[in-house]
Order: structure tokens, then C-alpha cells, then sequence
């Protein structure tokens, strides 16, 4: 059985593109979409990889694929070859053609607001021709009619219709002011008021959560938007759900408990399923890739 490094060394980049694309997409046929080939195809690759060199890649699940600690030390030193190759490659159009036009992405406030406004002006000092207009909403653009080029939302399992690269999980926790729950025992149990989420984010984990364990008549503010939620909780005893990336970062709350793991989502970079993307398109997505997974810690809520 060889070790992570020693394949790296007889490995060749078209077998690492198809691990890289199962570990990104959890599946065989998430992977198969984002790199434009049959799911068997996929299948038969992870297959003889796996036989060719007596290691185990995945454990194969009803949710998907779940890399080995051999497939993660493969995957590390991947990523790092993956993003080289795509600087050779930018710098070659680079001198050939620069890119321009204008890309139409959609995102969530949550994701705009914990460091995808930073990584889009990063993008524009890059790239000054390519014009980027974010639009930041909690409601679906629908891609396949071309409303978004690109978008980078929170889903568990995205719609078939879209295709794209799981770059980050993204975690909650519940939080207060910390006035006002310097310490607190079980806050399920606790008599106090709760901040509820409204209907445009039903579809958030958060919102089944709450709704599972939430007596009704204990909620007495509801925000459509995450943003929102810091002020309402500042302003009295109230407890509430919030993305780590956001509760983490505010002055004046707290994270109470632990990560409530039962409500983890993944972010995804997604563009429409069968659809030949710009040079100027695929560049952006590999770029918010990339940027993503360097606050991979942080959307998590890891130290």
C-alpha cells in the first residue's frame, strides 16, 4: 500500500482532476457534471485508482463519498497542483487575451457579509475589465435561464440542473448579547424570548431547527435576512440562530453551547448544467474557490 505522497509522485493530473472533483462534489455524479463526463466514467476511475495503487480513496455511504485520510493527504498536496496549473494557464491567456465583460452572480447576505464582498474587489484588482454585478439575495435566481452567471449559495444538495464545486461546509450556533447570558444553563429550557427566521429563509436548516425546538409563543421577532438578526439580539434577552462566520465576528454576542452540527450546510460555487461558460466566468469560479476555502475554518466555526 503506497502512501498519500508516494502516488502524488506517480500520479497523473487527470486522475488527481477526478479525485479532487468526487472530494468537491460528494458524489460520483455531482463529480461527473463538473467535469463533463459520465458518472460510470467517474466510477471506473476512482475504481482503478484505487486497485492500481492498494489504497482505499472513499468510504461509500448513503450520503455520498467520504474521503479517507489517505484520499485527504492526496487531496492537500492536489489542491496546491491544482492551483499552480491555474496560474500557468492565466498567465498564458494573459498574454494572449485579456479577459473582460461583465458576470452576473448571486450569493446570499450571509455569504456576501462573511468575506465574499472582499474576495469580488480582490477579483476586480486582478482582473479591472471584468465587470462583476453581485446581486445579494436570500431568494433563487434561477441560472438556467441565465438571471445569474455564477452562484455561490449555501445547499446540502444542490438542484440537478446546476453544476459546481462544494468548497466550504457552513456551520450555526446559538447566540445571545452577552449582557445578558453571561451564563446560562440549558437555553432550550430557559424562559426567555427567542428572534425566529420568516419565510424567506425557510429553506435554511436554521429555520427547521428552530421550528423543531422553538415553542412559537417563546418567538417574538422574526428576520428574513441573517443580517438582521444581531441587532435584535443585542437589543434584550433573546436567543437566536446565527451562521458562525457572522455570530462569531459581532462585538457584544456570544456563541452559547456548541456548534449545532445537526444544521450544517455545505457552500457551493455552481453555474448552470450544460451550459460552455466564458473563459472570463470559469475564471471567477475558480477564484471564489479557492478564496472560499481559505476561510474554510472560519464558515465552519473552527478556531
Amino acid at each position: 500500500m503506497q502512501s498519500g505522497c508516494a502516488i502524488m509522485h506517480s500520479a497523473n493530473w487527470d486522475d488527481l482532476r477526478f479525485v479532487l472533483a468526487v472530494v468537491d462534489g460528494g458524489s460520483a455524479k455531482a463529480a461527473a457534471a463538473a467535469l463533463d463526463v459520465d458518472h460510470t466514467t467517474v466510477l471506473r476511475r476512482m475504481s482503478a485508482l484505487e486497485k492500481h495503487y492498494g489504497v482505499k480513496l472513499f468510504d461509500r455511504d448513503q450520503s455520498g463519498y467520504r474521503p479517507t485520510p489517505t484520499c485527504h493527504a492526496i487531496v492537500e498536496i492536489a489542491r496546491s497542483v491544482s492551483h499552480s496549473v491555474a496560474e500557468i494557464e492565466q498567465k498564458i491567456l494573459g498574454r494572449h487575451r485579456r479577459l473582460e465583460g461583465r458576470v452576473k452572480l448571486t450569493t446570499t447576505d450571509t455569504i456576501y457579509l462573511c468575506g465574499l464582498e472582499d474576495m469580488i474587489a480582490e477579483f476586480g484588482t486582478l482582473h479591472p475589465d471584468i465587470v462583476i454585478e453581485t446581486h445579494v439575495t436570500n431568494s433563487k435566481l434561477d441560472i438556467a435561464r441565465y438571471a445569474a452567471d455564477i452562484a455561490v449559495r449555501p445547499s446540502r444538495a444542490p438542484p440537478q440542473w446546476l453544476t459546481g464545486r462544494r468548497v466550504t461546509g457552513l456551520s450555526f450556533a446559538l447566540y445571545g448579547a452577552t449582557t445578558e447570558f453571561a451564563k446560562i444553563d440549558d437555553p432550550l429550557t430557559e424562559q426567555c424570548a427567542w428572534v425566529g427566521l420568516g419565510e424567506a429563509l425557510a429553506g435554511s436548516p436554521a429555520h427547521g431547527w428552530i421550528s423543531d425546538n422553538v415553542q412559537p409563543e417563546r418567538i417574538v421577532l422574526r428576520a428574513d435576512s441573517f443580517a438582521l438578526v444581531p441587532a435584535m439580539l443585542l437589543s434584550g434577552r433573546r436567543l437566536g440562530i446565527m451562521p458562525c462566520c457572522m455570530g462569531d465576528s459581532r462585538d457584544g454576542l456570544m456563541r452559547i453551547g456548541p456548534v449545532r452540527r445537526e444544521m450544517d450546510t455545505f457552500i457551493w460555487v455552481l453555474t448552470a448544467q450544460g451550459h460552455q461558460s466564458p473563459q472570463r466566468v470559469r475564471t471567477l469560479c475558480d477564484f471564489l474557490a479557492r478564496a472560499l476555502r481559505r476561510r474554510k475554518a472560519t464558515m465552519e466555526g473552527r478556531p
